[in-house]
């Protein structure tokens, strides 16, 4: 039962061209202003073949439904990563069953609002941006 999504500061357009384009089923979301990106770090300097320059840190972060961070992968890499991500997520979903033993580690206050505005504004291909803040 878990939502899958992806920020980038590209335009809806250009998501729905690379939905298109890949047979992606997941809700990419346009953040131009990079305000959730920057908020869960995944906007910063990093090297590619050796130069260095802004852009997108390919993160993932998991956040329960009452949006408390549980765990995050910063510089997340290809390779294997789906499989420790659900791993990860099938033994919070067991932990809580019982009772939710374990702490949150950061409330995600601001961003599933901005996250739940772009979806909806996405949906409806109204908006490349996401809704002012609170």
């Amino acid at each position: 039962g878990a939502i899958v999504l992806g920020v980038s500061p590209d335009s809806v357009a250009s998501h729905k061209k690379f939905k298109g384009k890949h047979n992606l089923s997941v809700k990419l979301l346009s953040d131009p202003e990079r305000m959730v990106l920057e908020s869960y770090g995944a906007w910063g300097v990093k090297k590619m073949y050796g130069k260095e320059s802004a852009g997108v840190i390919r993160s993932t972060v998991l956040i329960d439904p009452a949006g408390f961070v549980r765990r995050t992968w910063p510089k997340a890499k290809s390779s294997g990563h789906a499989r420790e991500v659900l791993q990860t997520l099938q033994e919070l979903t067991q932990s809580c069953l019982k009772g939710c033993s374990q702490t949150p580690w950061k409330r995600a206050s601001l961003v599933p609002k901005l996250t739940l505005g772009i979806t909806r504004g996405q949906e409806r291909g109204e908006r490349d941006s996401p809704p002012p803040g609170p």
